[in-house]
């Protein structure tokens, strides 16, 4: 196990969550080639033993744990738990990008830019399977997004509620008519997560995040063996979002670098 894996402390909810859903090795390799091989097909029998136990879980413990899956890894939300529960899938590369987030998060925090990011933790192994936590978000910008879309449609205020400041919305203007860094900007956020991360972190460490992730994002066409810096190149509304204090943070990233 790599050495910059972190512990934290037994967490009964989801020592409950792991030790009585049965996750078996067997089952997420399985689960994972289906993944690389048809990401949309959910016919298939691992994803619905994730589901049909899931169901059953739920039923038998009144709870109402849900998952979410990509590329790279499964995540399991259990209401409860100050925590997500995160599984690595398993890659034809072996890579594992769960460990790899740990890495990268440890790289970002020697740069100075850890406050943008949630960190991961190695919690524990079980049955072969190895279980991360990560602390749980308020909600994902594209989450934020539909709340805000049904909030107009209901006459509710009941989301995240943000009035960026005037220098962060000049701020914005100004960083994406730069042709240079408003490439990555473009690319990776909305405008109004980085008029919050203006808001929040100063215009100095949110400029110089985004030129460092400028320059460090060659693009998925170039043949080449990446550092770990090149690695947040997966950004997506899914992958970052608002804490439970407002706060903008990025959730996932790891990176995608399998070629199928």
């Amino acid at each position: 196990m790599m050495e910059t894996i972190a512990k934290t402390k037994r967490i009964p909810e989801i020592d409950h969550f792991i030790k009585h859903f049965l996750l078996p090795q067997s089952y997420l390799r399985k689960f994972s080639e289906i993944v690389q091989d048809n990401f949309y097909d959910t016919d298939e029998e691992p994803i619905k033993f994730f589901s049909e136990r899931l169901s059953a879980y739920n039923r038998k413990y009144n709870a109402h744990v849900k998952y979410l899956y990509g590329a790279t890894k499964i995540v399991f939300i259990i209401p409860s738990s100050k925590y997500v529960l995160k599984i690595p899938l398993f890659q034809p590369s072996g890579l594992n990008y769960l460990d790899r987030e740990i890495e990268l998060y440890k790289e970002m925090d020697e740069l100075g830019f850890s406050s943008f990011f949630v960190k991961t933790f190695y919690y524990k192994r079980a049955r072969g399977v190895n279980y991360y936590l990560q602390e749980r978000i308020r909600a994902t910008a594209f989450e934020l997004e539909e709340e805000e879309a049904e909030d107009n449609n209901n006459n509710n205020n009941n989301s995240i509620s943000y009035n960026p400041s005037k220098e962060s919305i000049s701020f914005v203007n100004s960083l994406y008519n730069k042709s240079y860094e408003s490439f990555c900007a473009r690319n990776m956020f909305y405008r109004s997560w980085v008029a919050a991360a203006y808001d929040k972190y100063g215009e100095d460490k949110v400029y110089n995040f985004i030129l460092y992730l400028s320059e460090n994002f060659p693009g998925r066409a170039a043949k080449v063996i990446k550092p770990i810096e090149y690695m947040i190149n997966d950004m997506h509304e899914n992958n970052y979002g608002y804490d439970y204090d407002n706060n903008p943070v990025i959730i996932d990233y790891s990176g995608y670098e399998e070629d199928y």
